[in-house]
């Protein structure tokens, strides 16, 4: 017997699974595309305030991509359901009423009246058990025989209802947990990695450069690491010394992070460059 035919609701219930599957890939590409170049080295780059917001938003994160993981698993994970669960739940069988009236034979109008006689034709099969010939137990379970199809239709559609019931409980929460861990993941992604607030007047420092044939070494050793290219932007690294200095390359991005020696000077202060008179003595 093919999957469809012992169960004709199966096709809906795969929709129900797909529809949840879409929704999960489509949490996770928002997430991706929010923290998209930024990654927890970025933390490095930051320290204070910023530092401790982007933590906070990046647990925010994890805290809600938890909640929603633990939400879809409960709702892909298939419960096994039964006629007594159906006939337990009042809710339940007034949603499965409209169907099971299509369902069940002519002289039963109602799901309620067919469940009442069926638990009548089980008490007298279970009763005279063991007198098959007895009258009672033949209609019994000529009743049960006949429609044990039309049961497991029934069963199948309260089966799809249910689930359809918990995705429905459960999609405020999806949201609720996906808008929380994609605020924090936003918050990550603006302070993680940015460069640190300046609590002050950023130095600028004059720099003279020295003539001289080591130029054209210098010249080489730029076109070899960043191609022939005319913007380039560097900063200054550690302490300069008398006649050199090394400068770190921040752009383009095919060199970026070489560090390189220059035949250079600082013709002024740090303190000077800012406006602040320089210490007595200098």
């Amino acid at each position: 017997m093919s999957g469809e035919s012992s169960d004709p609701f199966g096709p809906a219930k795969d929709n129900l699974r797909d529809t949840i599957k879409w929704l999960a890939t489509t949490m996770g590409a928002l997430a991706a595309a929010v923290v998209a170049g930024v990654s927890l080295s970025g933390l490095l780059e930051v320290e204070g305030w910023q530092r401790l917001v982007a933590l906070g938003g990046a647990a925010a994160g994890v805290l809600g991509i938890s909640a929603i993981v633990v939400i879809f698993l409960g709702l892909l994970m298939s419960r096994a359901f039964s006629l007594s669960l159906l006939e337990s739940s009042p809710a339940l069988q007034r949603l499965v009423e409209p169907v099971a009236v299509d369902i069940l034979p002519a002289e039963y109008s109602t799901l309620k009246d067919f469940l009442d006689f069926r638990g009548k034709a089980l008490k007298a099969a279970r009763t005279h058990r063991f007198d098959t010939a007895n009258p009672d137990y033949v209609a019994a379970t000529d009743f049960l025989t006949k429609t044990d199809a039309s049961l497991g239709r029934i069963v199948s559609f309260g089966h799809f209802e249910m689930m359809s019931q918990r995705l429905r409980g459960g999609a405020p929460y999806l949201i609720g947990w996906g808008l929380f861990a994609l605020a924090g993941l936003v918050v990550f992604a603006l302070f993680a990695g940015g460069k640190p607030v300046p609590s002050g007047p950023s130095a600028v420092l004059p720099v003279e450069l020295a003539p001289g044939k080591a130029w054209a070494d210098l010249g080489q050793a730029f076109t070899g690491a960043c191609g022939d290219v005319a913007a380039l932007k560097a900063e200054i690294v550690g302490v300069p010394q008398p006649g050199w200095l090394t400068l770190k390359l921040l752009a383009p991005e095919g060199c970026a992070g070489l560090s390189l020696d220059v035949p250079a000077r600082v013709t002024a202060s740090p303190a000077a460059a800012i406006g602040v008179p320089a210490p007595a003595g200098r």
